[in-house]
């Protein structure tokens, strides 16, 4: 369907559009400028920042990583190096992201979106271990809500410091790795066991760690950033970048209103845009269901974890950068977003063929978001399904 869809085109049709690239050099213009007059303390710089960082980390920083930018490699690099310094920076967008969650969607234990905050239960195969009696979906959606507001901080100036630069300084200086680091993707899969795959204050061993670091742990051991010193140096330049932006503004402003709104409102805008769009697509009842995790074909996996919406909607594709037609870019993701509109009828057509059809909510993006926290506050209830394993 993709090759026929692109035929007679030139090489990089499935790339970006010439209107798709005007679009994110006017936005990245946007950030530029809105980044200069941040630096001179004008308010409305705080609000339109993030606003294009985001659409440059959902259509620019995002498809880089999946190479579907361009046909050229330093473009997709350049691409991904957008991510920073409010959103992510590469290498741990790449083992989060391209290799974690692309390959081990919605399996607890393996897809590190499903343990962004240890205390919130995202999966119903997580064991439910905080009490809350009445008020435990409140429970639940109270944590779930702390990562909204945190995970842009954590992404951009923890993570690289826990994930990629005292593994790789451990491993250049031991010629080896040692503790959770010495975990790979491998050894995880046959020794963590799912009956110690928990959320609260007793993990056993926390599954987020345990997932970053096996695909930590696999990218070190290969030695991808000693042989591509590139990638170390984007690394550390949009680590520091990240850091200069959490603390200019208590540095300039001191500990007033204005001092924390310049520190902290930018990466706050940034966790918002991206816990909004990119949670709503795999954490729902549906994407969840145990025929669903126990689909053994890879590509049918993918798209019966997903939930689409709005897939008729330039406008609300180009916003989501299309994570709102999930299961097509987990199916393609070489492809770009630019294309989805004009792809997706096509290709449910082919998955409701091979009965895999993705979930939909038809309310758009709006209806996506509310059946995701009713979900989250069903978990937290210690909601389970009772329904037919074979749905």
């Amino acid at each position: 369907m993709i090759k026929e869809h692109f035929r007679g085109k030139p090489k990089g049709a499935h790339k970006w559009t010439c209107g798709h690239t005007t679009m994110m050099v006017l936005f990245f213009a946007l950030e530029i400028v809105s980044i200069y007059f941040w630096l001179r303390g004008h308010w409305w710089a705080t609000f339109t920042w993030p606003f294009a960082g985001w659409i440059l980390m959902c259509n620019a920083a995002h498809e880089g990583s999946h190479h579907s930018a361009s046909v050229n490699s330093n473009f997709n690099v350049f691409c991904l190096a957008l991510g920073a310094p409010l959103f992510a920076v590469s290498t741990t967008w790449n083992i989060q992201h391209v290799v974690l969650h692309h390959q081990e969607t919605n399996l607890v234990g393996r897809d590190v979106d499903l343990h962004h905050n240890p205390f919130a239960r995202w999966h119903r195969e997580l064991q439910h271990k905080i009490p809350g009696g009445r008020c435990a979906g409140l429970h639940n959606l109270f944590w779930h809500s702390i990562a909204f507001l945190v995970s842009s901080f954590m992404m951009t100036c923890v993570h690289p410091i826990k994930f990629i630069f005292v593994p790789f300084i451990q491993f250049a200086c031991k010629g080896k790795l040692t503790g959770e680091a010495a975990y790979t993707l491998d050894h995880t899969a046959k020794e963590f066991r799912a009956d110690r795959i928990t959320h609260g204050l007793q993990c056993p061993v926390p599954p987020h760690e345990v997932a970053m670091m096996s695909g930590v742990g696999t990218y070190i051991e290969a030695k991808f950033l000693m042989d591509a010193p590139r990638f170390l140096f984007i690394n550390i330049i949009s680590w520091a970048m990240a850091i200069f932006v959490f603390t200019y503004g208590w540095f300039i402003y001191g500990w007033c209103f204005k001092g924390f709104w310049f520190t902290w409102g930018p990466f706050l805008q940034a966790s918002i845009w991206f816990m909004c769009v990119t949670q709503v697509s795999h954490i729902q009842e549906e994407a969840q269901r145990p025929r669903v995790q126990a689909e053994q074909d890879f590509f049918k996996q993918q798209a019966l974890s997903s939930l689409d919406y709005s897939d008729k909607n330039r406008l609300t594709t180009f916003m989501t950068g299309g994570l709102n037609l999930q299961s097509l870019h987990h199916v393609c993701p070489n492809v770009s977003c630019c294309h989805y509109v004009d792809l997706y009828p096509k290709f449910f057509a082919i998955a409701e063929k091979h009965n895999c059809a993705p979930s939909t909510a038809s309310g758009g993006w709006i209806h996506a978001l509310y059946k995701h926290w009713l979900y989250v506050y069903r978990l937290g209830q210690d909601y389970d399904f009772d329904v037919n394993p074979e749905m």
